[in-house]
């Protein structure tokens, strides 16, 4: 007597066939993938976070505050800070944040033209959302600001 499959027990086997086949391959691909962190010191920059709300307070009161612009068309970054608050004892820092990848981060110091511009050319970075942080220090004080851009 030949035995006779029934159609319901063969498409249970295949449904499980193939979901245990798509978790293999899902696993293999996630394994392969970089997944970074906001930052490799977290609990070090967890404990300064007020002292960077005060910074950034600081900057939200300020009269005229600097302008971050970006120039999708020139794809450039540009700082420009108002008359009010260049100087000598003007100095810090903009850093470019990749927000779905940390190791495109980099840091550039701080340093204005006398008309209180600087640019940074921004065509070889990779395209999508990126944070532009500023933080300088004009006397005795500390500021914080930052603009999201898209670059294309």
């Amino acid at each position: 007597m030949k035995m006779k499959i029934h159609p319901w027990a063969l498409g249970i086997g295949i449904t499980i066939s193939v979901f245990a086949g798509g978790i293999i391959i899902m696993s293999i691909g996630v394994s392969g993938e970089h997944f970074s962190m906001v930052t490799d010191r977290y609990y070090e920059r967890g404990q300064s976070y007020q002292e960077h709300i005060d910074m950034r307070d600081r900057a939200m009161r300020l009269e005229e505050q600097p302008e971050i612009i970006y120039d999708p068309t020139a794809r450039v970054c540009t700082i420009v800070f108002p008359d009010s608050l260049r100087g000598e004892s003007l100095s810090g820092s903009v850093y470019f944040f990749r927000v779905s990848d940390s190791r495109q981060d980099f840091d550039r110091s701080l340093r204005l033209e006398p008309d209180g511009r600087q640019e940074f050319d921004v065509a070889d970075l990779s395209s999508g959302p990126w944070v532009v942080k500023l933080r300088w220090n004009h006397g005795n004080e500390e500021y914080y600001l930052e603009k999201r851009i898209y670059i294309n």
